[in-house]
């Protein structure tokens, strides 16, 4: 008779370190495979790698093979609909959840307090105040420009503004300042909007890297596909929008395919000393995840949402609203159905 079982008894199990303390790493669902998860990441690198591609350049692609899919057209504004759809509901269903249960883990033991949402709204507020910011310095920089050009216009025999801001943007036409003024707000969005995306692509990344199960990896590596890819349509919409170069372009859309896969290759480096349960771990996801709720939902609501909404060309258009609404409530829901896996 071994020592266990004279400890515990014959026929009782001894239990496993994991049981006996459920903060320790290396918990078995009853399915490890080393070897063969193994296979599973490294595929999934590639896998993700590709529905992130597809996802992020199907606007551009679509905007260069039919005209109906052009920026400003219907088709594209229904398209940016869905996106924003994603978005909102990869902030409530996929992040904000995650930071709950990161910060409300026993394994923290922080005090009960609602932390994410704190982190959420913390967030929500300066990224209010830097969009306000940005916004009020570039209206400064445009006005110096304006008033300079004006009062070269006066030496022509022009009427001056004689540096009255107001007299130099009375000669200037609206209609361009608008169009300018949209294409820094957007591509000011479309940054954002990365970095929020970027950093849980980095996070979900590493949960897949660091596990050991294929019962885990398959439906999380399946949810994952379709999640870069929508995902990926989100960003390449509002990259689009904001009229980026192609350089521009092609470069944040590359950094957004490679998040992902870094994320695994990270996880996989780090499996076989990672703890999820670890306050560090713990810590960092529920930050991370709180951050990126924040900026996701504030994007969605405040600066794709409301504008295109209440635009002109929508409220015009009985079609594009029917269209905009359809659009909108089948991101959401397709990326709802999406959270019961990942």
């Amino acid at each position: 008779m071994s020592l266990v079982n004279s400890v515990v008894g014959p026929g009782i199990a001894a239990p496993s370190p994991s049981a006996a303390d459920p903060c320790a790493a290396g918990a078995d669902d009853g399915c490890t495979d080393p070897d063969f998860a193994l296979k599973l990441r490294i595929g999934a690198v590639f896998i993700l790698l590709a529905s992130s591609t597809l996802g992020v350049w199907l606007p551009f692609i679509a905007g260069k093979v039919s005209p109906y899919a052009a920026t400003g057209s219907s088709m594209f504004f229904m398209l940016k609909a869905f996106g924003a759809g994603v978005i909102l509901a990869t902030g409530f269903i996929h992040m904000w959840p995650d930071a709950n249960d990161a910060f409300s883990s026993a394994c923290l033991g922080w005090p009960d307090y609602p932390w994410a949402s704190l982190f959420a709204m913390v967030t929500i507020l300066c990224v209010l105040i830097l969009e306000h910011v940005v916004s009020r310095a570039y209206e400064r920089r445009l006005t110096r420009q304006l008033t300079n050009c004006t009062r070269t216009q006066g030496a022509d025999g022009h009427a001056a503004a004689n540096g009255n801001p107001a007299g130099a943007l009375a000669n200037v036409d609206e209609k361009e300042l608008a169009q300018r003024d949209a294409h820094i707000r957007s591509f000011a969005i479309a940054q954002v909007l990365e970095s929020g995306i970027a950093f849980h692509s980095v996070l979900i990344g590493i949960a897949l890297g660091v596990s050991d199960s294929p019962c885990t990896i398959r439906p999380l590596l399946a949810a994952l596909t379709f999640h870069q890819f929508f995902e990926g349509v989100a960003l390449g919409s509002c990259l689009l929008q904001a009229s980026f170069r192609s350089w521009a372009f092609a470069a944040m859309a590359f950094i957004f395919t490679i998040t992902t896969p870094i994320g695994i290759a990270i996880g996989i480096g780090i499996a076989s000393t990672y703890n999820a349960n670890s306050t560090n771990a713990l810590i960092t996801q529920g930050i991370f995840d709180s951050v990126s709720t924040g900026i996701l939902i504030y994007m969605s609501l405040v600066d794709l949402i409301a504008p295109d909404f209440n635009s002109p060309q929508f409220l015009a258009s009985l079609r594009l609203q029917l269209g905009g609404y359809t659009c909108l409530i089948l991101g959401a829901a397709l990326m709802a159905i999406i959270g019961i896996w990942a």
